[in-house]
């Protein structure tokens, strides 16, 4: 037998011996999973926001020394609100009747409560793109005053909302807000944003007010309840919250809060035609040190003033100035702001075609008038009086505005309109030209001319407000509604005085008397409920009489006490 070996042959299905890949392979392929699922988390972080990193920033209260105001922190019971406590969200604050107290936030923004105000902050974000401040005012009023664009970096929403009304503040806002409405008194570009709910959303523009009815529902047209506003008709408690934030420390020290820092001037968004800017203003006792964009400026220890002139760099048409109040030990104490435009020359002003020109007195007894005129070029905006005019098309050069006296800014008598030009989206302004339209009977038509305001507006604005003393002291009085320094009224009272011929301004409660012309020996000022310029109590007026200086001939104090 024979036995004939053959060689094995590999079975096709036969499954060959598997090579396991190199070890470096499976490492960077790894690392290729890790890095995509990283990028997928970073997009999924990005889109819902958790990349702005966000601190919750209380706001510090300021109490002043009247009145009752309390505080409802998170988690404990209502207690008296002590000065310089911090308020976070959740928390509440509330004056009594009497009462005021005031908060700063971490943008820099100010607010101060009116008597009988819930205020709760309901959010308090600083991020480092995005930041949130959200308050609710339950019942009362607020006034708040939002710093420039630039003090902050990223953007910022500041939302604040009111049992009827939502209102949304731009940069560079100053407002008076209520569950009835919004008067503002400053505003960067469209104004200050109005929702009421299920409406569409509204702009209340800078020298506008919007005041909802009293009784019934709003009509279909919002803007049927916007109005100019009164220049005389600021009131006494947004008087005295400006004065709280940095105008006027005299203010400050009466109603028991110490100013550490106070600039007088510049103000806020001058504009500046010299190289050459003089910074001034007053500090508390425990300031040792003023530094201006980090130089030391000049001190009077006696009179509490500092004031230093800073030379402006010829690179740039906006710059900031810093000023910062120190203590013996270096700390800062407190520091502000201002923002400053320089420009070549002086800005164009308009003019006014229709019905009269510019410094013209115009006689008509139309129910309505329409001003017309040319913008100059370059301007981005017009106002008259302290209205902004919201259908101005820069591309036309033209400007029109409607005087009625059904909307109220017409009236029967003596009416003066101021028409400026706006520049830089509206901070800076022109100097004005007037027209002043008598609405009377008589024959229609321009009845005199006279120089524009403008001219005089000039040099009135090349001179600087001093904060002298007295240069003839006993010339300034008030004869009526009595002699004396005081008067007692149940209706509003037409208040009259005499001051010295060397006269050029008149000053009531920081408001110039705009009909008073300069060298005239009398004046005179209306007090009343209806301009909120007179309210139930004591009503103090302070009078001040200026030279075409700007220098203070005398000054006077005047109490009315209105029982209706």
């Amino acid at each position: 037998m024979y036995d004939y070996s053959r060689p094995r042959r590999a079975l096709p299905n036969m499954v060959q011996p598997v090579r396991r890949p190199r070890r470096g392979l499976r490492i960077l392929t790894v690392l290729v999973l890790v890095f995509l699922l990283f990028m997928v988390l970073r997009w999924f972080v990005g889109l819902f926001g958790f990349s702005n990193n966000v601190i919750r920033m209380p706001a510090t209260v300021q109490t002043e020394d009247n009145g009752i105001v309390s505080v409802l922190l998170e988690g404990g019971e209502s207690r008296r609100a002590e000065d310089g406590m911090k308020l976070f969200p959740g928390e509440k604050l509330s004056s009594g009747a009497g009462g005021h107290a005031s908060l700063t936030f971490f943008d820099g923004s100010h607010a101060r409560l009116e008597e009988k105000t819930d205020l709760i902050v309901t959010e308090s974000e600083q991020g480092t793109t995005k930041s949130l401040l959200q308050l609710h005012i339950e019942q009362g009023s607020l006034w708040i005053s939002a710093p420039d664009a630039t003090a902050l970096s990223g953007s910022i929403m500041r939302q604040i909302s009111t049992p009827t009304l939502t209102f949304i503040l731009p940069a560079y806002a100053e407002a008076l807000l209520s569950s009835q409405g919004v008067v503002v008194y400053a505003a960067a570009g469209e104004g200050i944003a109005v929702q009421l709910p299920g409406r569409d959303l509204l702009y209340i523009g800078e020298g506008q007010q919007f005041l909802l009815p009293t009784t019934g529902e709003a009509g279909a047209d919002l803007y049927a309840y916007r109005s100019p506003l009164d220049p005389q008709a600021t009131s006494d408690f947004v008087r005295e919250s400006r004065n709280l934030n940095g105008k006027d420390s005299s203010v400050a020290s009466s109603l028991g809060i110490a100013a550490d820092l106070v600039i007088l001037e510049p103000v806020m968004h001058a504009v500046v035609t010299k190289s050459v800017l003089l910074v001034s203003g007053n500090i508390g006792t425990a300031v040792t040190q003023v530094l201006i964009n980090g130089h030391s400026a000049d001190i009077d220890v006696a009179a509490r003033t500092f004031s230093k002139e800073v030379s402006l760099p010829d690179t740039a048409d906006q710059f900031q100035i810093k000023v910062q109040a120190l203590d013996k030990n270096g700390q800062s104490l407190a520091e502000d702001l201002r923002v400053i435009s320089r420009t070549a020359g002086l800005l164009a002003t308009p003019t006014i075609t229709t019905p009269a020109k510019d410094g013209q007195t115009f006689r008509t007894q139309k129910a309505e008038i329409i001003l017309r005129g040319s913008a100059p070029k370059g301007a981005t905006g017009m106002m008259v009086n302290d209205y902004k005019l919201q259908l101005f098309d820069a591309t036309k050069g033209e400007w029109s505005y409607l005087a009625s006296l059904a909307l109220g800014n017409l009236k029967a008598g003596k009416n003066i309109y101021d028409v400026y030009a706006l520049y830089d989206d509206g901070l800076k302004k022109s100097d004005p030209v007037r027209l002043t339209i008598l609405q009377e009977e008589g024959t229609p038509g321009v009845v005199s001319d006279e120089t524009p305001v403008s001219s005089a507006a000039s040099s009135q604005s090349s001179k600087p407000l001093s904060n002298n003393a007295p240069l003839k002291p006993g010339t300034l009085s008030i004869t009526s509604p009595a002699p004396g320094t005081s008067a007692r009224t149940n209706t509003g009272v037409l208040i009259e005085g005499s001051t010295d011929i060397s006269t050029d301004s008149i000053w009531v409660n920081d408001y110039r008397l705009q009909l008073y012309k300069s060298g005239k020996t009398t004046w005179n000022y209306i007090a009343s409920p209806d301009l909120q310029n007179l309210k139930k109590g004591e009503n103090v007026y302070h009078v001040i009489a200026r030279n075409s200086e700007g220098q203070i001939l005398d000054t006077f104090e005047y109490t009315i006490t209105y029982e209706p």
